[in-house]
Order: C-alpha cells, then structure tokens, then sequence
C-alpha cells in the first residue's frame, strides 16, 4: 500500500455460585427500578445472549458490559436468526450498556425475532463443533432507553426455541426519542428477505463490514479531505483507516507521518494542522464507525532492530492514540481523541520477528480501558507464504486481516482468489479467530496509480459474485478497498464503489 500511489500495491443457565446469584438478583433489581418509572417510549423486544461465552460465570451479554463480548457473539446471533423472522432497531453508538452486540457497521443491533432457530453454537471461539444449546432470550413489554448510556434491561425468563417458520425480515432505523450522542435519530423501515441457511444472507448481514483507507491516494485522485464525509449515514463505510504513519525504527521510536491533506504528524510525535481531523474522529466514532490509524505502507521507511524499540513503538502508539485518560507519555496529535484500534500494512521485511512484540506490548494496554474495545488489523499481500507478514501474523493476534488481493497475478481478483489458503493459514497462529477480509482497489487506477493496474478492478457486479461465493463463509468478515478517495471518482448509478460495497455486503445487490 502505497501513501502516495497504491494500496500495496432460550435461557438454559449454567449452575450458579452465591456471587454469581447475588449478580444476578441485583442486575434483575437494577434493571426493574427505572421501568418502575418510566415514561413513555417502550417497546416490545426479545433479546438474546451468546452460545456458550461465560463471563464471570453468567453468559456473555449478562450484566456484563459490550467490551467483554468477542466475535463469536457474531456468529452465534447469525445461527440463531438464520430463517426467523425478527426485527431489528439499530443505535450508532459502541457504548450502549448490557444485552447488546457491536455487528455489521460497528452498530449496536437489538434484536427481535419471532421464531428464532436452534442456536447452533460458536462457544469460546471454537471452531463450530456441535454443544447443547445455551443461547438466552428475555422478552418484556416495557423497555426503556432513556440514554445511550443508561439502557434499561430486564433479567431474562426461559424462552421456547422452535424451529424457524418464515423469512420475512423487516429492519427499522434507530426508534425515534432514542438520544445518541445529543441526537434525536429517527428512520423509515426498510423490508427484505433473510433465506434460510446458517446465516442470514438477506436485509442484515452480521458482522460484515466495509473498509475503506483515507488519508493517502495516487493517480491524481484526491479524497475529501474532510474524513467525517465518509462517516455519515449512507455513506457505506463501516471501519476507516487513517493511513499512515510511515516512518519508525532506527532510533525514532515515536511514528509519524500524514494523514489527509493536512495533518502532519512529526518525528517528535507532535501533530500539527491536526484539530479538524481529530473532530471528525468525534463525528466518526459517533455514528458508528470505527476508526483505525495505519502504520506502514509500501513506501515508508520504517523497520524494527529490537525486542526493546518494538515494545518501545507499542507503548508510544497506546500513549499517543489509545485512551489514555492523560497518562500517557508522548505527544497525543489528536488531543483527547482516540482511535479504535492499530492497523500493519508492512510491506517490507526488515526486524518483522519483532513485531510481535510490538503488538503484544500494545494489546497489553488495552485492558486498562475496558469501556472501548480496540482492534488489530493488518492489510497482508494475497500470496502464501506471504513474504513480509507471514511472520508477524504468526507471532501475533490480529482481529481483522483486509487481504490485499490485487498487484499479484497469482492469487488476486481477477483470476481465483486463494481465500482458502488463508483460512488454513491463520487457523494455525494467534490469528485463528481473525475475520478474513477481501481487499479490492476501489477503481481502476487505484490498484497501482496507472492503467495497468485495471486488471485487478472488479465492477460492482462482479464483486457481488466474489462476496457472494463467501458470505456464508463464518470466517469471511467484509470488503476492504483502496482507497476512500478512489471510491469517491468511481461513481455507478450515482453509488460510489463504498456504497456499492456495503450494498453487496447487505443484501447481495448493487445499486
């Protein structure tokens, strides 16, 4: 990837102890106090935990906050609404209390089904085999959400599972009088079809997901440089990534780089013009979609000599773009904004084995802020063995992997994509539990800056033929493409290439 020309080129609960009880008494107290009170607003929903995920011995979802649940949450909420019928009230926030699930576009889904399915369970990140069903649903007539942060939720009662009868969908926006973030948002209900299957392949699709790269482009193509363009509703973005930090290593253990058109970030770690871009992370962030900031990129002159400067990179990248609550140590660009997460887009090999701890030392912090949950991504090259993050991969857990299928003949777009090699791959490093992404240049000129690169361009309707072969995939987690500002000069029956993506990934068609 280049920073100037290409991108890389029922309930069914488990026997309880007395804390355990004494947890779920005071939730179900808890959570009666405020409906006792409540105003007007309700609505009927049936909510649903996880397969088989314990935390603190309750299921996971169970008085327990969104950041402890993982990705198998995903998948198990796929299996139990595959055929059912069900609806879904959606709020763009990450920060909404007990019993929900961070899906598709980073939103919180609520969900409602009438006949759910036999839970087919992923439990603690397995790999599919087969356990009883302990999947947990709780229905109430009142619920009140008096605030983003202040849900109210009842204790759940034992549900009848049956088998799924119909598949109509119908998928509301964000009920009106929910306040998010400050905002009152309302929305007209759209209706389609989920089939049949081990998940939904119709209106919702869970935990699949559109990424786009911004701050970097080529071929005379410039993105907006507003980045909250790319963060509002309708847009077809669901995770950006701010590209990049090139420079690191060889003594400078504080990265930088730019990012946009106007935010520089220099080897003292101090941003500069970088006030409107930390804004638009705040709206970014607000409605929904996460916001990653990328180190690498084919071009940049980074590398990695030690075990010491990797940890040393680590902790400054969680100082200067986690939430840090001002305890860090370096310079922060952003100021009190934070990212969501680090992505690697290494195209080069030098001190790769050290990268791992890097990425160790960083996910280290993470647990000190346990409100937010933060990510790592990495954007490898298609071949296998791939020559310059085979080894990081290995070393290290990543949650995302955007794979660049494109710029080499033997495994891209536009001939067979080697997603299966992938799969074998990864199963076998701390990246097991990744979601594989497809990367795609967003057009023409984006793979490589020039015509040649139009080879690997897929037209819209040839990428809802490629997704379509893996949707169904439980590893298959999304499309990325570069880059934010080629999607925006590809327009398709006025569709950007994002909003043809994110179409494909929802209901299998292009605009």
């Amino acid at each position: 990837m280049s920073h100037k020309y290409d991108h890389h080129g029922h309930i069914m609960l488990p026997s309880l102890d007395a804390r355990s009880k004494m947890k779920l008494l005071l939730a179900y107290l808890f959570a009666i106090w405020p409906l006792a009170n409540a105003a007007a607003g309700s609505e009927r929903v049936l909510w649903v935990a996880n397969c088989g995920d314990t935390v603190d011995g309750l299921p996971a979802g169970m008085g327990d906050t969104f950041g402890d649940l993982n990705s198998p949450v995903v998948t198990d909420i796929n299996s139990i609404y595959a055929g059912s019928t069900y609806t879904v009230a959606y709020v763009p926030t990450t920060s909404l209390a007990t019993w929900s699930y961070t899906t598709s576009g980073g939103y919180t889904f609520l969900v409602s089904p009438h006949n759910p399915a036999t839970c087919t369970p992923y439990a603690d990140g397995g790999t599919g085999t087969l356990q009883p069903s302990v999947a947990a649903t709780a229905t109430w007539d009142t619920k009140v959400l008096p605030s983003a942060h202040g849900q109210s939720t009842n204790v759940p009662l034992p549900p009848t599972w049956t088998a799924p009868a119909g598949t109509s969908t119908t998928e509301a926006a964000a009920p009106t009088g929910i306040a998010v973030s400050g905002t009152t948002r309302t929305g007209t209900p759209r209706t389609g079809t989920a089939p049949t299957g081990t998940a939904p392949t119709g209106a919702v699709t869970m935990g699949q997901q559109s990424v786009a790269y911004w701050g970097q482009n080529g071929g005379g193509i410039l993105e907006n440089n507003d980045l909250a363009h790319y963060c509002s509703n309708g847009a077809g973005i669901d995770v950006v990534v701010l590209s990049f930090l090139f420079q690191y290593g060889s003594g400078n253990r504080i990265p930088f780089g730019n990012i946009g058109q106007s935010c520089t970030i220099v080897s003292s770690g101090e941003g500069q013009q970088c006030e409107a871009l930390a804004a638009a992370i705040e709206t970014c962030k607000s409605n929904g979609v996460k916001v990653i900031i990328s180190l690498g990129g084919s071009r940049g002159a980074y590398s990695l000599s030690s075990q010491d400067e990797a940890e040393a990179i680590g902790q400054n990248l969680w100082d200067a773009y986690g939430n840090t609550k001002n305890t860090g140590r370096v310079p922060r660009p952003f100021g009190k904004t934070f990212v969501d997460g680090w992505d690697f887009d290494i195209e080069s090999n030098s001190g790769n084995e050290y990268y791992g701890f890097l990425i160790a030392k960083l996910r280290s912090n993470f647990a000190s802020d346990s409100e937010n949950r933060y990510f790592i991504t990495g954007a490898p090259q298609c071949p296998v063995p791939e020559p310059n993050m085979g080894q990081i991969i290995s070393k290290a857990k990543f949650d995302y992997l955007w794979i660049q299928f494109y710029n080499n003949p033997s495994c891209s777009v536009d001939g067979t994509i080697n997603f299966e090699d992938w799969k074998t791959f990864v199963a076998k490093t701390p990246s097991a539990c990744a979601k594989l992404f497809i990367g795609v240049p967003a057009h023409p000129l984006a793979a490589n800056g020039v015509g040649t690169g139009a080879r690997y361009y897929l037209e819209p309707y040839k990428l809802a033929s490629l997704v379509g072969q893996y949707r169904d995939d439980p590893a298959f987690g999304g499309v990325m493409m570069w880059s934010a500002g080629f999607s925006d000069a590809n327009l398709n029956n006025q569709c950007t290439y994002a909003q043809e993506a994110k179409r494909v990934l929802t209901n299998g068609k292009i605009c």
